[in-house]
């Protein structure tokens, strides 16, 4: 072989190898990825995209997340440069409000030499933790109280069954409503209330004059927030307290004699969380309150306590 054709031959083949080129027409663009910056909230679920960290003038780049503690918690697609979350229990505002990546770019699949290094900077954005709660089940500082027309100046402090009804007894009218209040202490007066839902359940005990009864027509009941004080073994059907209309709920007539029914209050619990100096609770009472018509309900201090009424509370914070 003649020896200038093999000297040709083996200065080409060094040259591919270390990258360098013959021609610079056909030399690369050096490779420069800036440092970019995103936000993202603490509560992104995981696999949601960040947002994109390929550079608009550079084609067929490689890219790759350098391993890190706080790394493992996104993931990077090596040929789009889509940034997504990994894993978003790794990522909270209380432990780390902005979380540094170092991300490695090239060309050429895994050639360093052609690499760049460049930082990614993620504000994380302090969102409202969610939380739920539920009433106690034992009677403790909630109370509860049932008033009845027929004795107006008796006090029942202590119901096995809450009446919501208006009906005769020995052709004499009777109107009952009930009082029930939850101590709502143990939820920040900042919380957001996202649903708030009153479960009351039938004793289903067999007794006939507990049973849900439209008799002479629909027995729907509305449930209100109470404006003004109130105490168990004072509270008479003559002394009463004020009530507000906003926020009420309307629960539709019965269709079974052993109905449960599970109340919407949330516009009436936000209010008592908000203003808890002004929680007095619900008052439970017919929409019409012409007899004969009926609804019962388990009490806080009904013996079974699987049937005791729950109120149940989402909310953030």
């Amino acid at each position: 072989m003649n020896k200038n054709l093999f000297n040709s031959i083996f200065i080409c083949l060094i040259m591919i190898l270390t990258g360098c080129e013959t021609d610079s027409t056909f030399r690369e663009l050096p490779l420069s990825v800036e440092d970019q910056v995103f936000s993202l909230s603490e509560n992104t679920p995981s696999g949601s995209l960040v947002g994109c960290v390929a550079p608009e003038n550079q084609n067929s780049l490689h890219y790759f997340l350098v391993y890190s503690a706080q790394s493992k918690a996104f993931r990077v697609d090596s040929t789009s440069g889509e940034l997504f979350v990994e894993d978003i229990i790794q990522i909270d505002y209380e432990k780390n409000a902005q979380i540094e990546l170092e991300l490695l770019s090239c060309r050429n699949g895994l050639k360093i030499n052609h690499g760049n290094l460049s930082k990614i900077t993620i504000k994380i954005l302090n969102e409202k933790e969610p939380y739920s709660w539920t009433s106690a089940i034992e009677l403790g500082e909630n109370k509860h109280a049932v008033v009845n027309s027929l004795y107006p100046a008796t006090a029942n402090s202590n119901p096995e069954n809450y009446m919501i009804s208006s009906w005769t007894v020995n052709l004499k009218p009777t109107i009952c409503r009930t009082y029930l209040r939850f101590d709502l202490s143990e939820i920040p007066v900042s919380a957001t209330i996202s649903k708030a839902t009153l479960t009351l359940k039938h004793p289903d005990d067999g007794i006939e004059d507990h049973e849900q009864s439209h008799f002479s027509g629909s027995n729907s009941f509305i449930i209100r927030k109470v404006t003004s004080d109130w105490q168990t073994n004072s509270l008479t059907w003559e002394q009463q307290p004020t009530y507000s209309i906003t926020n009420q709920t309307i629960l539709p007539a019965s269709t079974e004699p052993n109905q449960n029914y599970e109340a919407d209050v949330t516009g009436i619990v936000a209010d008592m969380v908000g203003q808890p100096n002004t929680n007095y609770g619900f008052v439970l009472m017919l929409e019409n309150e012409n007899y004969y018509r009926r609804i019962c309900f388990a009490s806080m201090e009904h013996s079974n306590k699987n049937l005791r009424p729950v109120l149940e509370i989402n909310y953030q914070n």
